[in-house]
Protein backbone atom coordinates (compact mmCIF):
# COMPACT_ATOMS: atom_id res chain seq x y z
CA UNK A 1 0.00 0.00 0.00
CA UNK A 2 1.50 3.17 -1.23
CA UNK A 3 1.29 5.99 1.86
CA UNK A 4 3.03 8.71 -0.18
CA UNK A 5 5.15 9.28 -3.07
CA UNK A 6 8.16 6.89 -2.71
CA UNK A 7 6.77 5.30 0.40
CA UNK A 8 4.99 2.27 1.41
CA UNK A 9 3.74 -0.53 4.42
CA UNK A 10 4.19 -3.99 2.96
CA UNK A 11 2.18 -6.26 4.78
CA UNK A 12 2.50 -9.67 5.58
CA UNK A 13 -0.51 -12.02 3.64
CA UNK A 14 -1.61 -15.37 4.66
CA UNK A 15 -4.26 -16.96 2.29
CA UNK A 16 -6.28 -20.38 2.30
CA UNK A 17 -8.01 -21.78 -0.14
CA UNK A 18 -11.40 -23.49 0.17
CA UNK A 19 -14.17 -24.66 -2.09
CA UNK A 20 -18.03 -26.46 -2.26
CA UNK A 21 -18.22 -28.72 -5.18
CA UNK A 22 -21.46 -30.24 -4.15
CA UNK A 23 -24.38 -27.84 -4.17
CA UNK A 24 -26.87 -30.54 -4.36
CA UNK A 25 -26.60 -30.73 -0.90
CA UNK A 26 -27.53 -27.88 1.44
CA UNK A 27 -25.71 -28.63 4.47
CA UNK A 28 -23.38 -26.58 5.84
CA UNK A 29 -19.70 -26.96 4.90
CA UNK A 30 -16.80 -26.02 7.42
CA UNK A 31 -13.72 -24.28 6.76
CA UNK A 32 -10.38 -23.90 9.31
CA UNK A 33 -8.85 -20.38 9.01
CA UNK A 34 -6.12 -20.29 10.81
CA UNK A 35 -5.03 -16.73 11.49
CA UNK A 36 -1.05 -16.43 13.01
CA UNK A 37 -1.45 -12.48 13.35
CA UNK A 38 -3.45 -10.39 15.90
CA UNK A 39 -7.63 -10.29 15.83
CA UNK A 40 -8.89 -8.61 12.50
CA UNK A 41 -12.14 -8.22 10.52
CA UNK A 42 -12.80 -11.46 8.17
CA UNK A 43 -11.92 -10.72 4.51
CA UNK A 44 -12.26 -12.94 2.15
CA UNK A 45 -13.46 -13.89 -1.85
CA UNK A 46 -15.99 -15.81 -2.77
CA UNK A 47 -16.13 -16.82 -6.47
CA UNK A 48 -19.81 -18.46 -7.78
CA UNK A 49 -19.02 -20.84 -10.61
CA UNK A 50 -21.68 -22.76 -12.96
CA UNK A 51 -22.87 -22.73 -15.94
CA UNK A 52 -23.93 -19.35 -17.48
CA UNK A 53 -27.06 -17.79 -16.04
CA UNK A 54 -27.17 -20.57 -13.52
CA UNK A 55 -27.50 -19.08 -9.71
CA UNK A 56 -27.33 -20.00 -6.12
CA UNK A 57 -30.10 -18.52 -3.18
CA UNK A 58 -29.91 -18.62 0.45
CA UNK A 59 -26.44 -18.44 0.95
CA UNK A 60 -25.07 -17.89 4.87
CA UNK A 61 -21.44 -17.75 6.35
CA UNK A 62 -20.76 -18.20 9.75
CA UNK A 63 -17.44 -17.25 11.74
CA UNK A 64 -16.93 -19.62 14.81
CA UNK A 65 -20.58 -19.81 15.91
CA UNK A 66 -21.32 -16.60 16.18
CA UNK A 67 -22.28 -13.77 13.65
CA UNK A 68 -23.85 -14.71 10.37
CA UNK A 69 -23.41 -12.93 7.16
CA UNK A 70 -26.58 -13.69 5.03
CA UNK A 71 -26.91 -12.97 1.80
CA UNK A 72 -30.69 -11.87 0.49
CA UNK A 73 -30.78 -11.90 -2.79
CA UNK A 74 -28.50 -14.95 -5.26
CA UNK A 75 -25.58 -14.63 -6.85
CA UNK A 76 -24.76 -16.22 -10.06
CA UNK A 77 -21.87 -17.97 -11.40
CA UNK A 78 -18.97 -15.79 -12.86
CA UNK A 79 -19.85 -13.32 -10.05
CA UNK A 80 -17.73 -12.70 -6.61
CA UNK A 81 -18.73 -11.98 -2.72
CA UNK A 82 -16.27 -9.74 -1.57
CA UNK A 83 -15.73 -8.89 2.02
CA UNK A 84 -12.34 -6.43 2.30
CA UNK A 85 -12.95 -6.26 5.93
CA UNK A 86 -15.20 -2.93 6.13
CA UNK A 87 -17.86 -4.10 4.12
CA UNK A 88 -19.56 -7.02 1.81
CA UNK A 89 -20.89 -6.43 -1.65
CA UNK A 90 -21.22 -8.67 -5.25
CA UNK A 91 -19.08 -7.49 -8.08
CA UNK A 92 -19.36 -8.81 -11.76
CA UNK A 93 -16.63 -11.43 -13.66
CA UNK A 94 -15.03 -7.59 -14.42
CA UNK A 95 -14.76 -6.73 -10.84
CA UNK A 96 -17.17 -3.97 -10.78
CA UNK A 97 -19.20 -3.43 -8.18
CA UNK A 98 -23.21 -4.78 -8.43
CA UNK A 99 -24.42 -3.80 -5.07
CA UNK A 100 -23.40 -4.11 -1.42
CA UNK A 101 -24.88 -6.39 1.14
CA UNK A 102 -25.92 -4.36 4.22
CA UNK A 103 -24.52 -6.28 7.04
CA UNK A 104 -24.07 -4.38 10.47
CA UNK A 105 -20.79 -5.17 11.06
CA UNK A 106 -17.76 -7.15 9.60
CA UNK A 107 -17.00 -10.50 12.53
CA UNK A 108 -13.73 -10.45 13.20
CA UNK A 109 -11.00 -13.11 12.81
CA UNK A 110 -9.32 -14.66 16.38
CA UNK A 111 -5.61 -15.40 16.79
CA UNK A 112 -5.26 -19.08 16.07
CA UNK A 113 -8.38 -21.11 14.33
CA UNK A 114 -11.45 -19.82 13.30
CA UNK A 115 -13.95 -21.58 12.26
CA UNK A 116 -15.89 -20.81 9.26
CA UNK A 117 -18.97 -22.14 8.48
CA UNK A 118 -20.91 -22.11 5.16
CA UNK A 119 -24.77 -22.54 4.16
CA UNK A 120 -24.87 -23.54 0.84
CA UNK A 121 -28.13 -22.71 -0.07
CA UNK A 122 -29.64 -23.99 -3.29
CA UNK A 123 -28.93 -24.01 -6.98
CA UNK A 124 -30.81 -26.24 -9.59
CA UNK A 125 -27.26 -26.60 -11.73
CA UNK A 126 -25.16 -29.65 -10.60
CA UNK A 127 -22.16 -28.23 -11.77
CA UNK A 128 -22.60 -24.87 -9.49
CA UNK A 129 -19.78 -24.65 -7.07
CA UNK A 130 -18.12 -22.01 -5.06
CA UNK A 131 -14.25 -20.92 -4.02
CA UNK A 132 -13.12 -19.18 -1.36
CA UNK A 133 -9.87 -17.53 -0.83
CA UNK A 134 -9.72 -16.33 2.57
CA UNK A 135 -6.68 -13.59 3.45
CA UNK A 136 -5.28 -12.82 6.93
CA UNK A 137 -2.52 -10.07 7.05
CA UNK A 138 0.18 -8.83 10.30
CA UNK A 139 1.65 -5.42 10.70
CA UNK A 140 3.06 -3.93 7.94
CA UNK A 141 6.47 -2.68 7.07
CA UNK A 142 6.98 0.64 6.06
CA UNK A 143 9.39 0.89 3.25
CA UNK A 144 10.54 4.42 1.57
CA UNK A 145 12.53 7.02 2.04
Amino acid sequence: EQTAPKKWKLYPVKNLDARITDMSNPDSTHFNVSNPFAVQPLRFRMEAKGAKGSSLAGLTLQLNHGKILKLNAGIRAGQFLVCDGHRLYIADEDWNKISDIDVSKIPLLLSGNNEITVGAGSSKDPSFSLSFLFSVRGIPEHLGY
